[in-house]
């Protein structure tokens, strides 16, 4: 099968959406797939190039300047920039150009700067050309406009609705789009993996990650990890800090803003400073800042609790959960409203009401005191993160790619 990938970052721009690509391409490889990834230009890979030695020469140059690389797994198409109607225009072609069976949209909205919804309405413009596939990393509206009103939301029910299949990523979009009357024909759910490798640590390594930051040895640790944005509830973090007592300390393990929707990221991380400094809390703070991939595995494991207080509750489609899960670390996280059998209070994680910081000030102290719940959890948790590995989720993928593709309906 050949496969384009469309996705608003990819790395090395930072950001959970375009590590979820690299992941998926990569084990959709393995299993013998020719993989295209359509993305930003700032993907684009560094290659140092030699002084041209003619016009000739230089002329050939710039005209395979959009010629795909080569990243051994996939063929990177870093061609992108505002995801416009024009630029919707460069998908067709490359999908004919490279005869591409499928084209699957990884839609966040924040990661398509989405200024006009021309990114939505794809599946209108290469209809006649192949079929197309939208996973929702979440149902966000986009900004679009001004005053943009309810039609903001209709554009992300519109690729919903003429996207020949949809892959969710948590079954409260499922049940969001099924209530505006887009039914389970040619939908399926499959959550998302692990982006980090999961490294052996030793308790030496552990130590001097504490040492690095001056945290008492007699400290209990939470962590935090992933962008702050007002979704993931960090306002609630640090009033849970604050209520806690001068015992805990907090590691805020990556902490960037990302490339996509940086400066609202920023912002939201300005104003969380300023409330530690406000509280008092900034000596009980401490900030990773952007860690390579193979150097997270070794700060989740220093913390002895994750607090992931989701404003809308804990959920498959976040690769922060995913990691912890994956790095065996006790989890204390929000309920959603609708409940995910896979994520389970008292087995896998202990769950908060979202927005109840006393009940996850409760929760944390539970664990924290008891070492028998907190190994209970850390193994538990490793055993539910086998469920989400790459290679089962692009097999899972792959599948709903052919049912799609079989299908006669149009």
């Amino acid at each position: 099968m050949k496969i384009g990938l469309i996705t608003g970052e990819f790395p090395p721009m930072e950001g959970g959406i375009g590590d979820f690509t690299a992941n998926l391409a990569q084990a959709m490889a393995e299993q013998g797939h020719e993989v295209h990834i359509l993305t930003n230009r700032k993907a684009k890979l560094k290659i140092k190039r030699q002084p041209s030695k003619s016009v000739s020469e230089a002329v050939q140059k710039l005209g395979n300047n959009w010629e795909p690389q080569d990243l051994e797994y996939a063929f990177l198409h870093p061609r992108f920039r505002r995801w416009n109607w024009s630029e919707m225009s460069t998908i067709a072609d490359i999908a004919i150009r490279h005869e591409l069976d499928i084209l699957n949209v990884q839609y966040q909205p924040a990661a398509f700067n989405m200024r006009n919804p021309a990114i939505n309405y794809l599946p209108f413009r290469v209809n006649s050309i192949t079929k197309t596939i939208a996973t929702f990393h979440d149902l966000r509206p986009p900004f679009l406009f001004p005053k943009a009103g309810r039609l903001r939301k209709r554009v992300v029910y519109k690729l919903a609705q003429r996207a020949h299949g949809t892959i969710l990523t948590n079954p409260a979009n499922g049940a969001e789009l099924q209530d505006h009357g887009f039914g389970t024909q040619h939908q399926t759910m499959i959550p998302i993996g692990n982006n980090v490798p999961t490294n052996h640590v030793n308790h030496l390594e552990i130590i001097e990650n504490r040492n690095k930051l001056n945290i008492p040895e007699d400290a209990i640790v939470l962590g935090y990890f992933g962008f702050l944005n007002d979704s993931k509830g960090a306002d609630d973090l640090v009033s849970l800090l604050q209520k806690l007592g001068d015992r805990y300390h907090l590691i805020i393990i990556g902490g960037g803003t990302g490339d996509s929707d940086s400066i609202n990221n920023q912002s939201y991380t300005d104003t969380i400073k300023g409330d530690i400094e406000m509280k008092g809390l900034a000596s009980r703070v401490h900030w990773t800042d952007y860690l390579p991939s193979n150097r997270v595995s070794s700060w989740l494991k220093t913390a002895d609790v994750m607090v992931l207080p989701y404003k809308d509750g804990v959920s498959t489609r976040r690769g922060s959960l995913m990691s912890a899960l994956a790095n065996g670390v006790p989890i204390v996280s929000t309920q959603a409203e609708l409940i995910n059998p896979l994520l389970k209070d008292g087995e896998n994680m202990l769950l908060a009401p979202t927005g109840d910081v006393e009940a996850m000030a409760t929760k944390v102290r539970l664990i924290a005191d008891d070492q028998e719940l907190a190994e209970r959890l850390r193994k538990s948790a490793k055993e539910t993160a086998t469920a989400f590995t790459w290679p089962e989720i692009a097999r899972e993928t792959l599948e709903f790619y052919q049912s799609v593709l079989d299908s006669k309906d149009e």
